[in-house]
């Protein structure tokens, strides 16, 4: 007997400091967490609401986020309870649980929708469920209706398994005018091709969102996949924000053309992400970007990371040329393009940051720059005639390993003090 009171007694003990860390992280961080693993009894979930009540009028708490979460529990029924209590949430993450989004879930959400007028971002990122016909209705009722959601994340979800699916994801878009940052990527989009001629006429019709994430989505894998996103981009005029990491743009070279036409008309578009698509593998994919980067005026920061852009020479030279016409972009970011590999890949990055007058900050982590002397001694000549550069990131270059790359650097910095050096 002793035995299960002392269970019972380190049982009791754990839940509360559990409670404890929670309560804890609320006056910190401003964020209810809650664990229905943890809380899964009912006197147990009976204390937390307790202890919640002092905040009932506080607004203090900012963030709920739910972990843990089966449907058939009534686990959403608790969730809404939480609101009951609590009503100013602004950020609702539901993402990372086994929500397939049915009747249940999304009736207790449309009630929270109808009393909450709080809540501006809704993330249920990487959950099980598919957008169809039964409970569509429902989150477009949620969606179509509010206008205090500006921040919707539903990547890494299965709504490109089904034409229907990006179908009704299309009507929400289209009709929604409160979404600002809608994120979609990893969605399987790739598996129909309506499904990207369905994302093209809402981006057409749209106006609101201003971030769109669709990284890994393989735009690549079709030319008229990015034909279509083409269409759209020529057309929206509110996008400001666009991640195409991950779309293996590079497979084929008409992708960056049709990329290069889109970027060349559109003048929202500020920030673009195209790591992780390997433009190093086909010889025209960088020409076309140079060619765009040198007309547009609107990309201020351009991410092309994980490239392989050390691989070819003319990729640089490419480079070179874009950055020397261009006066638009202030960030740059170059990490693991294996620039290290040639040393003449430094020395036209060196050419171009020695003409550049507006990239402020640039990351040129990963590129194995120590591997070489000439291509830190390429840098250092830049950096002491650069008159823009104020951040810049070496990180993981493995300069520590020669004592020459780092007194290359200290040289470059005792002339140039006006940029902020990582190493």
């Amino acid at each position: 007997m002793e035995f299960f009171k002392k269970n019972e007694e380190s049982d009791f003990n754990a839940f509360q400091i559990t409670l404890y860390i929670l309560l804890r992280k609320i006056r910190k961080r401003n964020e209810l967490i809650i664990d229905f693993s943890i809380f899964s009894k009912y006197q147990e979930r009976k204390q937390l609401f307790k202890h919640l009540g002092p905040f009932k009028n506080s607004n203090k708490i900012k963030i709920l986020t739910c972990n843990n979460i089966k449907e058939g529990e009534n686990n959403m029924v608790y969730v809404k309870e939480v609101f009951q209590i609590i009503n100013s949430i602004q950020e609702f993450n539901l993402s990372h649980n086994e929500l397939t989004l049915k009747k249940q879930t999304m009736l207790v959400l449309n009630e929270i929708k109808k009393k909450n007028k709080t809540i501006n971002n809704l993330n249920i990122e990487k959950n099980k469920f598919r957008i169809d016909q039964k409970n569509m209705l429902f989150l477009k009722e949620i969606l179509e209706t509010n206008n205090s959601i500006k921040i919707l994340n539903l990547g890494k979800n299965n709504i490109g398994f089904n034409e229907s699916d990006m179908f009704y994801l299309k009507d929400i878009i289209t009709n929604n005018t409160s979404i600002e940052k809608l994120n979609i990527s990893r969605s399987g989009i790739d598996n129909y091709e309506k499904n990207y001629i369905y994302l093209k006429e809402a981006l057409q019709k749209n106006d609101s969102i201003l971030q769109l994430d669709l990284s890994y989505n393989y735009f690549g894998k079709n030319i008229n996949y990015i034909l279509n996103l083409k269409e759209a981009l020529i057309i929206n005029k509110s996008l400001q924000v666009l991640n195409l990491s991950g779309n293996s743009l590079g497979d084929n070279e008409k992708n960056m053309l049709y990329l290069k036409e889109a970027l060349i008309i559109n003048n929202s578009i500020q920030v673009l992400y195209l790591y992780f698509n390997w433009l190093g593998y086909k010889k025209k994919n960088m020409f076309y970007l140079k060619e765009a980067l040198i007309i547009n005026k609107s990309i201020q920061d351009l991410n092309l990371g994980f490239n392989d852009l050390g691989k070819n020479e003319n990729d640089m030279i490419y480079l070179k040329e874009a950055l020397i016409m261009n006066n638009s972009l202030k960030e740059l970011n170059l990490i693991f393009n294996r620039l290290g590999d040639n040393e003449k890949n430094m020395f036209y990055l060196k050419e171009a940051l020695i003409i550049n007058k507006s990239i402020h900050i640039l990351n040129i982590c990963f590129n194995g720059l120590g591997k070489d002397e000439n291509s830190i001694n390429n840098l250092k000549e830049a950096l002491i005639k650069n008159e823009s550069l104020k951040v810049l990131d070496l990180k993981y270059n493995f300069l520590e390993s020669n004592e020459n790359d780092l007194l290359y650097l200290k040289k470059a910095l005792t002339i140039n003090k006006s940029i902020r050096v990582s190493i």
